[in-house]
């Protein structure tokens, strides 16, 4: 036996592959997986129903989705286990001074299935960041359940997850180190790339915020020591869950940058998402 208990996963870049699918391979020792009563937990930076949407075809309803980076942990069912929401008059502050920054902030609210995205009218931005695809692409993805405000630093109410701008990716590190001069440790930066090379997501949330956090969280509550966790991811959102893990592993499709940072956290690296390999990373710890 491997002696893993708890397998953390990473959807886009690494459950899925370029195409946005998973394939046979993948789908097959996933399966392997949790008929080995191996518990799986879907670690992502998706909402919950996207998450849940791009898992089903795994056809395992005992999935656990950690979902916003880690703020919401659910059951494939909708059940809430675990969350650490960022304070209403907090997110506020962090809505105005991301305004002043002349970035477009994307507000996430509720904790419910399908949470609801606040806004400012799209005419509001300065930026033309707008015209980004991804950005586009993102608020398209949540029109049913968007909400549009004329001053979000003031309008705002409910159950804040997470601030979120999608910025140039060459703006990220300066970005962050803005932000957290100006909040110091009451919040954490979180930044996702995307396949645009030229874009990234940049998140404010919870200073408790992370995948590390539900993962952690989870393994406490069944026993499960950290030694005995395999991790899986390929972006920066997923540093702090692959360096709680006893095996971090982090895909070959990963940043150029990122690979240098794994390799001096000792993160074993494996093929690619077009070469399955989060399949051969399973097959190697756990099914072989």
């Amino acid at each position: 036996m491997s002696g893993i208990k708890l397998v953390a996963i990473d959807i886009d870049g690494t459950l899925l592959d370029p195409y946005g699918e998973i394939t046979p391979r993948t789908k097959a020792a996933m399966e392997a997986v949790a008929n080995l009563d191996i518990q799986i937990i879907i670690s992502t930076g998706r909402r919950f129903w996207t998450a849940r949407e791009k898992v089903t075809p795994l056809g395992l309803q005992d999935l656990i989705l950690s979902c916003h980076n880690g703020i919401l942990l659910k059951r494939f069912n909708g059940e809430l286990l675990y969350h650490c929401l960022l304070d209403l008059e907090f997110a506020k502050l962090v809505v105005a001074f991301a305004k002043s920054r002349g970035l477009y902030p994307i507000v996430f609210e509720s904790v419910a299935d399908n949470c609801q995205v606040l806004v400012e009218p799209f005419e509001s931005m300065k930026t033309g960041y707008l015209h980004d695809k991804e950005t586009i692409a993102y608020l398209k993805e949540s029109q049913t359940n968007t909400c549009f405000f004329d001053d979000l630093s003031r309008q705002i109410t409910g159950k804040i997850i997470e601030v979120v701008c999608v910025i140039p990716a060459k703006e990220t590190k300066e970005t962050s180190q803005v932000f957290e001069q100006r909040f110091g440790s009451a919040i954490k930066t979180i930044v996702a790339t995307v396949p645009n090379p030229n874009r990234s997501f940049f998140s404010v949330a919870n200073s408790q915020a992370g995948k590390s956090g539900p993962l952690k969280f989870w393994a406490d509550q069944n026993g499960i020591d950290h030694r005995s966790v395999l991790a899986v991811g390929d972006n920066y959102n997923d540093l702090d869950m692959l360096q709680y893990a006893g095996i971090g592993v982090l895909m070959g499709n990963a940043d150029p940058e990122l690979q240098q940072i794994g390799s001096k956290l000792s993160f074993e690296l494996t093929d690619r998402n077009d070469q399955d390999g989060l399949a051969k990373t399973l097959e190697r710890h756990i099914l072989s």
